[in-house]
């Protein structure tokens, strides 16, 4: 038997194995060898091009952003009508400053 089976001087070479293994094996150019190579190994995924990567990057960026608006709103409605931050109307008394009227004030 021949490696295409139609001709009967193939050149020698490595060739499918005959025997359906999967793998290869030598013809001589008259008689097939013992020699015998196995199957190639299933095709490794392709590497990681980087986007993957970056979209890890961007949602954590998005979700780190949404932590702090989230934190703002929260903190701007639990202050509305908290008065402790408000300057009370200055006393107008002569010859202090605006500072000072603001401390007298309280």
């Amino acid at each position: 038997m021949t490696p295409d089976g139609d001709q009967p001087h193939a050149s020698a070479g490595w060739y499918p194995d005959p025997d359906g293994s999967g793998g290869h094996r030598y013809w001589d150019g008259h008689t097939w060898t013992e020699y015998r190579a196995a199957a190639p190994a299933p095709p490794r995924p392709a590497l990681d091009d980087g986007r993957q990567t970056l979209l890890v990057r961007y949602l954590v960026l998005c979700l780190g952003l949404l932590a702090v608006l989230l934190a703002l709103m929260i903190y701007a409605a639990c202050s509305v009508g908290d008065t402790s931050m408000v300057v009370p109307a200055a006393v107008d008394l002569p010859g202090s400053t605006l500072c000072e009227q603001a401390i007298l004030a309280q």
